[in-house]
């Protein structure tokens, strides 16, 4: 079959003002350790995944449980990041019945059904790989259902690409059978005549443009698409429904919620929809609808009605921390929940806290934890109560759990529990029946009076055990403390003036953004220095405007020279003193400057054979700054002090062109002017980047005989008045 050839151009333009260059680089060091130990204290809560899940039959990889902060193996480490390409790795994690070592344990798709987990793809960003998914399994060896060659793209249910006499219908047998998958791919495999190294499934569209999550049948020959000749095929597959992922591998946790719906056959997941810190609900990232054909997961005479659900991870050459924390799934007890969270006033009532609330630093609070199951006819005894706590500006007093109606409590918290939380306790008789459905946690606590206004997030009580987990979340509320005074300069951080002028100053005084009241107001002092000698509120001309701790002042001409001036503002009231405000004047000195310049930018694209036009990259910064009084006229001009040659001294066939509209000019050695600018006030600064498109502005223009390579050149602008 044919194939486009596709080669990448690279551009490296260093860009000068006045012939200035400069260059810098960083590289960012990544430690696994510290990776995964992060990963594992910041890990959301989850139930322990012991009893109900198998590890399958993975290889290459330290596939484990892991203890989280508060649960213990509640994190499955599907693989671990790696640095030696010899240890490639491929865990999965599938559904078991509690109890049995590996009997698979099948989910009902005859009815509606729900999970919800966590996903962590390490810290790498694009140098992550390979990522994990989402699988439902029919396949006959139940929980040791693994993908022959499943490691890398594979993702441990595709089928490897390895043999290079093999066809489509040979893929599809040594990918995992009877499966739907919904992938979470953290690395681009697009290499095209990858023979025999699996590393061009993702030579779609939008697959190829980044991570990506998409889904279909590894068992099915139709998921793939073959490329090459015979005894040098290799494959891609057919990603049904894309969609990107931004950054996966940022080091932090992904929620992921699916749903089934049984009536429409139908798939739906949202990912990132949830704050790893706080359990909030948040608009998701990715969010989709997918139907799913049960006669793949069974027969075309008999679809599936069930199916084993597990997760799975891989790595290559690469590798990255592939974990999962589940809090939902299939089979689990459902709950109702309320929380009620109370402030003891000064006249000893109780009143409700909610969310943002702003209590005294010294109160005394009271949380009460609230979780009522639907047993449905079967009934718990291994519950375990766990309330975690992330707040170091309050002390625990008091806490026990109980059930409605009864004197005496399931279990009462001891002083050393309470002194380092979490507190955790196996309560030791049934709980969640249907006689009594209900368990409660209630704690006491006493804020530590903070320095300033401190956010206490919400706590989180929860309760689990073999077939449930539930979490109950209090609100958030805000610790005060005593005035929080703050400084700030309105308008714009720096003044500017021309010669002569005085330098008019706005600012504010506030508790931290917050209007300071009235009264407190009164005791609210002001003092300054220009250039390091103190003056008055008075004789700066200064005065306080409206009610919301705004004033003004005027710093005289007499007191400022040519260049940059320093105004200290400094703030009392009674105790609480003001970080001190520093204001920089700047007396202009009547010249147009660049303001900001990029010293290094490029050009990127992919050669098509053709004439065409290659597009900037992102990051250009060009900005120009006109400190002249009244109103001017300028122009910017361009050209090339050094031609775009590659690293071996070709230069590149093509030019560097400036596109405005239809009219474009081709920069040379000669200055060409690209941009002209009326300026109408004192320090005006024009973004010239900010009005170029991109197919505007900067571009290059190659021929179709340019050679794909890396060229670098170097561009220089020029300032002039207009007239």
């Amino acid at each position: 079959m044919g194939r486009k050839q596709l080669y990448q151009l690279f551009l490296l333009l260093v860009i000068c003002g006045w012939g200035l260059m400069v260059s810098n680089s960083a590289q960012a060091a990544i430690t696994r350790d510290d990776d995964m130990l992060a990963a594992i204290a910041s890990a959301p809560p989850g139930f322990s995944l012991d009893r109900g899940f198998s590890p399958g039959r993975s290889y290459g990889a330290a596939d484990r449980l892991l203890d989280g902060p508060a649960i213990p193996k509640q994190i499955a480490q599907l693989t671990n990041d790696n640095f030696n390409q010899m240890y490639r790795q491929v865990g999965v994690l599938w559904s078991k019945v509690p109890g049995t070592q590996s009997q698979p344990r099948r989910i009902p798709l005859t009815r509606d059904q729900h999970w919800s987990f966590w996903l962590y793809f390490g810290n790498k960003g694009d140098k992550a790989a390979d990522g994990m998914t989402f699988t439902l399994q029919n396949a006959a060896t139940g929980t040791d259902a693994l993908a022959r060659g499943g490691s890398g793209q594979s993702l441990g249910v595709w089928g490897g690409d390895t043999n290079a006499s093999g066809d489509t219908s040979y893929i599809s047998q040594i990918a995992l059978q009877k499966s739907w998958t919904l992938e979470f791919d953290t690395h681009v495999n697009n290499v095209v005549n990858s023979v025999s190294q699996a590393n061009y499934f993702d030579y779609e569209a939008v697959p190829s443009q980044g991570p990506h999550i998409a889904s279909n049948y590894p068992g099915e020959k139709g998921s793939y698409q073959i490329f090459g000749s015979r005894g040098h095929y290799y494959f891609g597959l057919k990603h049904r429904q894309p969609k990107l992922m931004a950054n996966p591998s940022n080091g932090r946790w992904h929620h992921v919620t699916m749903d089934w719906q049984k009536v429409k056959s139908q798939m739906t997941y949202a990912y990132n929809d949830r704050d790893p810190q706080t359990g909030q609900a948040l608009t998701p990232e990715v969010q989709d609808s997918i139907s799913i054909d049960l006669t793949k997961l069974g027969t075309p005479d008999q679809p599936a009605t069930s199916a084993v659900w597990g997760l799975t991870g891989a790595t290559s050459s690469r590798g990255e921390n592939n974990l999962a924390v589940v809090d939902q799934e299939p089979g689990q007890m459902r709950f109702d929940v309320d929380q009620d969270t109370q402030v003891v006033t000064a006249d000893g009532q109780r009143q409700p806290v909610h969310e943002g609330d702003r209590i005294p630093g010294d109160a005394e609070v009271f949380y009460h934890f609230k979780a009522t199951g639907q047993p449905d006819g079967f009934r718990t005894s291994d519950t375990t109560a766990v309330v975690l706590s992330s707040a170091p500006a309050l002390k625990w007093l008091a806490g026990r759990v109980q059930q409605p109606g009864q004197s005496a409590p399931l279990y009462a918290f001891n002083a050393a529990e309470l002194a380092e939380p979490p507190m955790s306790h196996a309560i030791g008789q049934d709980v969640f029946t249907k006689d009594q459905p209900t368990v409660e946690t209630e704690l006491q606590a006493k804020g530590q009076s903070p320095e300033e206004d401190t956010y206490v997030a919400p706590q989180t009580a929860i309760y689990y055990g073999e077939n449930h987990y539930v979490a109950v979340r209090s609100v958030g509320y805000y610790l005060k403390r005593k005035l929080n005074l703050k400084l700030e300069k309105l308008g714009t951080p720096t003044a500017a003036v021309v010669p002569q002028a005085d330098a008019e100053i706005a600012g504010r005084l506030s508790n931290n953004g917050r209007t300071i009241q009235p009264d407190a107001m009164a005791d609210s002092r002001l003092s300054f220095s220009v250039n390091g000698k103190s003056y008055t509120f008075t004789q700066l001309d200064g005065a306080w405007t409206g009610t919301a701790g705004q004033f003004k002042l005027r710093v005289p001409a007499a007191l400022l020279h040519q260049g940059k001036n320093k105004l200290t503002i400094a703030a009392t009231n009674r105790d609480d003193v003001a970080p001190d405000l520093t204001i920089p004047i700047i007396q202009l000195s009547g010249d147009l400057v660049f303001s900001a310049i990029s010293p290094e930018n490029g050009f990127a694209g992919q050669l098509t054979g053709t004439q065409q036009l290659i597009s900037r990259d992102n990051g250009w910064k060009l900005r120009v700054r006109d400190e002249r009084a009244g109103e001017n006229r300028w122009k910017l001009q361009a050209s090339l002090a050094a031609p775009l040659r590659d690293e071996r001294g070709h230069l590149l066939q093509g030019d560097m062109v400036y596109q405005a509209g239809h009219e474009q000019k081709v920069i040379g050695t000669d200055p060409v002017v690209v941009h002209e600018q009326q300026t109408h006030g004192l320090g005006e600064e024009t973004d010239v980047i900010g009005g170029w498109h991109q197919n505007s502005g900067m571009l290059i223009q190659v021929h179709g005989g340019a050679t794909a390579g890396r060229y670098q050149g170097e561009l220089r602008w020029q300032l002039a008045d207009a007239p």
